[in-house]
Formats: structure tokens, C-alpha cells, sequence
């Protein structure tokens, strides 16, 4: 039973691996986290991958990013070395993001692609009452929190001549 399991995924690994290979020879790409950042800040990311041995503060900040971006992630098996390795590079690769798949179909094949994305339902919209609704506007004498009194103007009292 457990050597059908690692044959599956060592099989799963080389795909991945290859489906990497094709993207690096024709597509586009950016190596590293502040590239990526930056290109999911943008919005020109369409896949994130991350090594399983990145930190956990910088993994949850990506997945945000991503999140918010709509771009798919998938976490990659190897550490940030065998991601570099798949790459073709000599180095270490702890965020890869993909701009540009090129002839590779990685996309849509991935697990956290955007082809599984679209098949996720849209969330339903908050109902009247429900946590998290909008809040109601603020009334045009409320600065803040603290309602704003009007002046009045002061009452002209009469001089006393005499």
C-alpha cells in the first residue's frame, strides 16, 4: 500500500517537473519572492508555486496576495532546492510565479490552477442583518464617532446707556 502511494506521487513530481521544464524553455516567469510579490501585486501572475520548505509568515502573505489577485497556488512537494533543480537553475527557488505558461498546459493541469478555480461556486452574497454586512452611513453631523453640535448664534443683547 505505501509504495503505490509514493509511486503516485513520484509520478505526480515528474509531471510537475516536466510541465516546469516547458514553462521555463517558452514561457514567462519570475524566480523568487519579491518578484513574485510583485507580480501578484500587479496582477499579471496566473500560478504561484511555493516550496514546502518556505516560511510560514511569507507562505500566508503569498497565499493572500494570490487570493486577492484570484491566481491560483500549489504548493510544491520538494524543498526550495529540488524547486530550483526543476527549474534548471543552480540555486535555490523558493517562490516561483508563472506569468506566461507558454506551450506548457500547467495551468489548467495543477491542482490550485485557474482551471479549478472557476469550477469553485461564488460565494453568496451577506444577507440583511449578517456579520460582516456594510455599515450603515453616517448621519451628515457625525464626524468620526462624536456626534457635532451646531452653533447657534449668540442672541444680540441689548446695551445698557445711560
Amino acid at each position: 500500500m505505501v509504495a503505490t502511494s509514493t509511486k503516485k506521487t513520484k509520478k505526480t513530481q515528474e509531471s510537475i517537473n516536466s510541465r516546469l521544464s516547458l514553462v521555463m524553455k517558452s514561457g514567462k516567469y519570475t524566480l523568487g519572492y519579491q518578484s513574485s510579490t510583485k507580480s501578484l501585486r500587479l496582477g499579471k501572475a496566473k500560478l504561484i508555486i511555493i516550496a514546502n520548505n518556505c516560511p510560514p509568515l511569507r507562505k500566508s502573505e503569498l497565499e493572500y496576495y494570490a487570493m486577492l489577485s484570484k491566481t491560483g497556488v500549489h504548493h510544491y512537494s520538494g524543498s526550495n532546492i529540488d524547486l530550483g533543480t526543476a527549474c534548471g537553475k543552480y540555486y535555490r527557488v523558493g517562490v516561483l510565479s508563472i506569468t506566461d505558461p507558454g506551450d506548457s498546459d500547467i495551468i489548467k493541469q495543477l491542482p490550485g490552477g485557474e482551471g479549478s478555480a472557476e469550477a469553485a461556486p461564488a460565494p453568496a452574497a451577506p444577507t440583511k442583518g449578517a456579520k460582516g454586512a456594510a455599515p450603515a452611513p453616517k448621519p451628515s453631523n457625525v464626524v468620526g464617532d462624536k456626534p457635532v453640535e451646531k452653533k447657534k448664534p449668540a442672541a444680540s443683547k441689548p446695551s445698557k446707556k445711560q
